[in-house]
């Protein structure tokens, strides 16, 4: 009797659990693209910062710096021309990218755009 029903259950058994394996598999698949899209989303909101820093360095820095007795920027300077910097990049930046810039934490930013300054200086 027990042979019977497992034997005419046993394809809905396996049926379940196909489906089970498929399921976990399609949302393995949707995690990887998602971590996919997220990082080339935030390489271009890096590549709009770094151009937001590389036109700001032009525009705005190499004047001040050339003004200052020592040539380097005082700590408001360096708030200021962050901000501009950060500014510039939200202009540049496109579709994801641009909405990933205007909705991080300011704080996050700025550690970014402090990394593509010492990446610049060589450092």
């Amino acid at each position: 009797m027990w042979k019977q029903v497992l034997e005419s259950s046993l394809p809905i058994i396996l049926q379940v659990i196909g489906v089970g394996l498929a399921s976990l598999l399609a949302w393995l698949v949707a995690k990887v693209i998602k971590k996919f899209n997220l990082n080339e989303v935030e390489q271009s909101a890096i590549d709009a910062l770094a151009t937001g820093v590389n036109e700001t360095y032009i525009a705005v820095v190499k004047d001040i710096k050339a003004k200052a007795a020592d040539g380097k920027l005082t700590e408001d300077e360096r708030k200021e021309v962050k901000a501009i910097a950060i500014a510039k990049a939200k202009e540049v930046a496109k579709g994801s990218a641009k909405k990933l810039l205007t909705t991080m934490a300011q704080e996050r930013l700025s550690t970014w755009v402090d990394k593509l300054v010492q990446k610049a200086k060589g450092k």
